[in-house]
């Protein structure tokens, strides 16, 4: 039998006590250290650097709201542009569950404000109007205490969500009402962006008058500036999934004093398209699009899309170009692939942060190319020249939409396969390789025309090689002009 003094057993005690307490600080300190807040905030909640993580959670929750938390589309009369947010409905509603967890936990932590904010302007997003208002003016309470100090963003969402309902007995200097298909859209936002204003920024409810319509589809604006304004609606993908905002009578609405200026929005089924769709692989020379009739469509333009890419083939962005001018009366079009190969009908220049270029392809290899994915999309207009609807519709992640339509590899010259990569210079070097052909002369002229850098090319270079194609067409025609014009104003 094992006999212990208790002076030894005292010491033991005294011993494990000490690496208990140890532990009690070490253990949240690593777990901080290696990011396992979770775990930290649930076995040592009341720990400093529990405390200390939940201000890093607060941080990094803004990143959440104020870069994905949103994934509204901003449609306006000539143009659209995303919240730049593409997180789904059940990845908001993960972060929402996580940030009231916390709030919940830590309730009296001077941290919690920033982890409440955020999370109101995640009910924002999800369209909890009252529990982000209860939210806010909770936190009203608390501008410039502790470490809370947004009390103008704030105070701009509050703002927003007291747009809901109408002021009684005050004139609204800016009205009307949104609807998607044949129903009221309840609960989407409305921007004004004035005419005379540079550029747009983008989420714009810091930025610019926003609103939220009510259960009617009905808007307000009251006390706007008088000016003229571009009056613009936020929705999500799938409100719009299917529809199209069918063009205005105007433009621009014009604010004045003591008046009230109404503006409405009518969503209206796309225009529905038959061939080529899913991918479908086209052979021969012949392209034939083809659509369904559209009621009220007095005729139909017809417009491609290409992807383009980075050097390390990542795709970056996609360029579109109407076909041509050509008005189709009927619900088919057909074109040449040499004919659309050999023209350009657009050009587009992106640099990303590193530096890097990145071309549209329409605008080297042509509207069509051999080895090409395209989107198409068709138009339609009525008799007074209003685009009453397109099959194009509104979408945030163009790029990783499935092509409609891809052309085989017939043709491709190597020159081309590097400028779908993004390797520009090795393109060049590929192309005047090939002598005179027509086929490399044109992208090449058109890569030296516009460069592959930051800065423009060189005209007089470019025109010598534009100059040998054997048959040039008008678009070859065009451009020449164009390199001449450069060149004599130098």
């Amino acid at each position: 039998m094992i006999r212990m003094k208790v002076k030894t057993m005292a010491m033991l005690l005294a011993f494990l006590m000490i690496v208990a307490g140890a532990c009690y600080f070490l253990i949240p300190f690593f777990l901080f250290h290696t990011e396992k807040y979770d775990v930290l905030w649930k076995w040592f909640p009341r720990t400093e650097s529990a405390e200390s993580a939940l201000l890093l959670a607060s941080e990094a929750s803004e990143l959440v709201t104020d870069s994905s938390g949103d994934d509204r589309i901003f449609i306006f009369p000539s143009s659209s542009s995303s919240s730049g947010g593409e997180r789904t409905g059940e990845e908001r509603m993960r972060e929402i569950n996580r940030l009231e967890h916390l709030v919940e936990q830590y309730s009296t932590s001077s941290y919690i404000y920033g982890v409440k904010f955020n999370l109101g302007k995640l009910y924002m997003w999800n369209k909890e109007w009252d529990k982000a208002e209860r939210l806010f003016a909770e936190l009203e309470a608390n501008v410039n205490t502790g470490t809370f100090h947004a009390d103008e963003e704030l105070r701009t969402y509050q703002a927003i969500l007291s747009t809901r309902t109408a002021i009684p007995d005050k004139q609204a200097t800016i009205t009307g009402k949104v609807k998607i298909g044949e129903k009221p859209a309840a609960n989407v936002f409305v921007i004004l962006h004035r005419k005379d204003a540079r550029g747009w920024s983008t989420p714009p409810y810091l930025h610019y008058p926003v609103a939220i319509t009510d259960e009617h589809g009905v808007y307000r604006f009251y006390d706007v500036d008088a000016n003229v304004y571009e009056v613009g609606v936020g929705v999500t993908p799938a409100e719009v999934n299917g529809y199209y905002l069918t063009q205005s009578d105007r433009e621009y609405v014009g604010a004045l004093e003591g008046k009230t200026e109404t503006y409405d929005f009518q969503f209206v089924p796309l225009v529905s398209v038959i061939s080529p769709v899913n991918k479908e692989q086209l052979t021969g020379d012949k392209l034939l699009f083809e659509w369904n009739a559209y009621p009220g469509a007095d005729y139909y333009t017809l417009s491609i899309t290409s992807i383009f890419r980075i050097k390390d083939g990542n795709t970056v962005g996609a360029n579109t170009v109407q076909l041509s001018d050509e008005r189709f009366r009927g619900t088919t079009a057909e074109y040449s692939l040499k004919e659309l190969r050999g023209n350009t009908l657009g050009f587009g220049k992106s640099t990303d942060s590193g530096g890097n270029v990145a071309l549209s392809n329409i605008g080297v290899l042509g509207a069509v190319y051999p080895g090409g994915d395209f989107i198409w999309s068709v138009d339609a207009y009525d008799a007074g020249g209003r685009k009453i609807s397109s099959s194009s519709g509104y979408y945030t992640s163009l790029v990783r939409k499935t092509p409609f339509f891809t052309m085989p590899e017939e043709g491709m010259l190597a020159g081309d396969r590097l400028v779908i990569k993004g390797e520009y210079e090795e393109a060049i070097a590929s192309y005047k390789s090939e002598g005179d052909n027509d086929d490399a002369l044109r992208p090449l002229a058109r890569l030296i025309y516009y460069g592959i850098t930051k800065a423009d090319g060189d005209p007089a270079e470019a025109l010598t090689y534009l100059e040998r194609v054997r048959v040039p067409n008008a678009s070859d025609k065009d451009l020449m002009k164009q390199m001449k014009e450069k060149l004599e104003g130098e």
